[in-house]
């Protein structure tokens, strides 16, 4: 099978947008600022989530690598998004390391 430099530089570029996709929202939750706050309630909402994937099926010529990269590059992005929302939480004051969320079982 052939994968030309072409097709690997787009899926390179389309996977690199939707981690951007995926860490922007997080990310510009935590300022204070109005306008941080609406980007970050933009890119966290599902309908920006729905029209990234469409752009990514519609970008590809074929129907089948139309579906295997837009679903594989939005189940990256929301691995991704979660794996920066966990990364990027306040330690518990009961339990150093492990996030507020999860401090139910852990006393000391």
């Amino acid at each position: 099978m052939r994968f030309p430099r072409n097709r690997a530089t787009s899926v390179a570029i389309l996977l690199t947008a939707a981690t951007a996709l995926a860490v922007i929202g997080p990310f510009t939750a935590k300022f204070d600022n109005p306008a941080c706050q609406a980007v970050s309630l933009v890119f966290s909402g599902g309908w920006s989530w729905a029209c990234f994937a469409f752009l990514v099926g519609f970008s590809r010529r074929s129907w089948i690598g139309a579906t295997a990269l837009a679903s594989s590059s939005l189940a990256m992005a929301v691995v991704v998004y979660y794996v920066f929302k966990f990364s990027s939480r306040p330690p518990s004051p009961a339990c150093p390391g492990i996030p507020f969320r999860w401090t139910s079982w852990c006393r000391k």
